[in-house]
């Protein structure tokens, strides 16, 4: 979060200079912001995915033998997300690196476009779907282990809600997760 406003900050200030230097300004300076956008995007995101990864297994490992379920599905999700959000990333980055400037998306043939598209919607949507997933496991896991019977939906939209809301969520969830924890 202290990037992303750091890096809105930087293009803010640059706006004035661009104006200045109108004649000579060279487009790619604006992307010069974004060099260091990918690896933290990287950090943070592999961050996430171990937290939701080690809930997910400690949670499941703490809910009565009755109500356990597979993982496998889960755990591929998260996975499927994470190198979806990888793969992406790294696309745009060099789709922008190697554009021609003076031409712009004049020089990108429509159909590579297309089955660009053809292959990045489905695979954004199924990435949403899969992210979501893993919020409805470990906020319905945490409900389980803190009743110790399967909750019903209503019981756990807060939990999902507070996962979704991630790292903001995180604060009010992590006091109840280390209580679970912290009874052994």
């Amino acid at each position: 979060m202290v990037f992303y406003v750091y890096m809105m900050q930087r293009i803010v200030l640059m706006v004035p200079s661009m104006e200045k230097a109108a004649p000579e300004f060279e487009p790619m300076s604006m992307f010069s912001v974004f060099g260091y956008f990918i690896p933290i995007l990287m950090v943070s995101f592999v961050v996430w995915i171990a937290y939701m990864l080690t809930l997910m297994r400690a949670l499941n490992d703490r809910k009565p033998d009755e109500l356990r379920r597979s993982l496998r599905f889960p755990i591929f999700c998260l996975l499927f997300a994470a190198i979806y959000i990888i793969v992406i990333s790294v696309s745009v980055s060099i789709f922008f690196f190697n554009m021609d400037i003076t031409n712009g998306m004049e020089s990108i043939d429509p159909k590579y476009i297309l089955r660009m598209m053809g292959i990045i919607i489905p695979s954004h949507f199924f990435s949403m779907f899969s992210i979501f997933y893993v919020f409805y496991v470990n906020a319905s896991s945490l409900k389980t282990v803190e009743l110790q019977r399967k909750p019903k939906g209503d019981e756990f939209i807060g939990e999902f809600l507070l996962f979704w809301l991630f790292p903001i969520g995180i604060w009010f969830l992590q006091p109840r997760i280390n209580k679970l924890f912290g009874q052994e």
